[in-house]
Formats: structure tokens, sequence, C-alpha cells
């Protein structure tokens, strides 16, 4: 198998600023003095069911199947009293429902762009309006390059979320189901690379 040598490309520099007509349109309130932005990218949002989309569908098809039941059970009495497992009725299909397309319809809308500091990852949902949440990449960012086929999933930062119950866990964000994840992951090293 041979090795083919690639040279290292130049360090991005943080010092030189950009000049005003560097700065694509829509860019000039979000990046920094000396911020460019280098790349950016959207994630692929075909249909993908793996273990983490499964648990909902699971959960949803139980409380779908126990309303089901229940309805069944109370209307045999009498009265409206039944009406009250509509809502056990309605919270099942929306967890199917988002199990099987949630995370496409949440890819379909997202939007990746890495600047010479941070990775931003911006949402239009409709409804929901414009989100832009940014996470900077420092030495201490953790880099994670995940590859499945012709797609890939570039992870740089953790997030500790508090359940409802008051349990912690934690959220891995990245840029998900990307084509050039190998270049980003490049390009995401050599950022990190001038902190050392």
């Amino acid at each position: 198998m041979a090795v083919e040598l690639v040279e290292p490309q130049p360090p991005i520099s943080r010092t030189s600023a950009a000049a005003p007509s560097s700065v694509p349109a829509g860019w000039e309130n979000i990046l920094n003095a000396g911020e460019t932005l280098i790349w950016q990218g959207q994630p692929d949002p075909s249909l993908v069911f793996s273990p983490a989309s499964t648990r909902p569908v699971f959960g949803g098809l139980v409380t779908l199947c126990f309303s089901i039941y229940w309805m069944y059970g109370a209307s045999r009495a009498g009265g409206i009293f039944w009406m009250f497992g509509l809502i056990f009725f309605f919270a099942g299909i929306f967890a199917v429902l988002d199990g099987v397309f949630g995370g496409s319809w949440r890819r379909k809308h997202c939007f990746y762009s890495l600047t010479s500091s941070r990775a931003i990852i911006a949402s239009n949902y409709p409804m929901l309006g414009r989100r832009l949440k940014s996470y900077p990449i420092t030495a201490a960012s953790v880099l994670e390059l995940q590859e499945d086929g012709a797609w890939s999933t570039v992870n740089f930062h953790e997030e500790k979320r508090r359940d409802s119950d008051g349990g912690e866990h934690k959220t891995i964000v990245g840029f998900q189901r990307i084509r050039d994840g190998r270049h980003v992951f490049s390009l995401m090293r050599q950022i990190q690379s001038e902190f050392k």
C-alpha cells in the first residue's frame, strides 16, 4: 500500500485583519475582527436509522399501544373519560414520527460554518426561527472524526445537560453527516495547532 505525502498547509493567521471586502454578505455582524470564514457546508438530510433514532420510536410505539388499550377500556365504561388517552396517543405518534423523520428534518434546516477560530451551527426551523450557536476551537477542544461511507461527522464540543429528574448527561456537538469531513477535521486541527 503506497502512502502519498502531501505538503502541509500553512497555518491560518489569527493576527491578520480581514479586509471589509472579504467578509461575505450577511456575516458582517457575526464574524469578529480578524476572523475569516474558511469553510461552509450543510449536512446530508437523508433518512438514517441508528440506535439513537430507534429508541424514541420504540418508546413512542409502547406509549401509542398503551393509549389505544387504555382508551378502548375507558370507552367501554361510557362517557368521555376515554378522551384523556388522546394526550398519550398523540405523544406516542409524535415520538414515532420524530424518531423516524426528526433527524432528517433537523439536518435539512441546519447550516455549518468554520471560521479561523470557531465552529458555527446555524439553524432555520419553520415557526421556531433562526438560531446561531458558536463553539470556539481551542487547544482543549476534543476533536473526533467519524466516517460512515461517503459521509463523515466531525465532533468538536461536549455539553453537559441536566435532565428533568436532575441527572446530567453529555451531548456531543459536531458537524453531522458532511461530505468533506476529513478536510474539515484537518482545518480544525490546523486551527487548534496555533494554541500549542
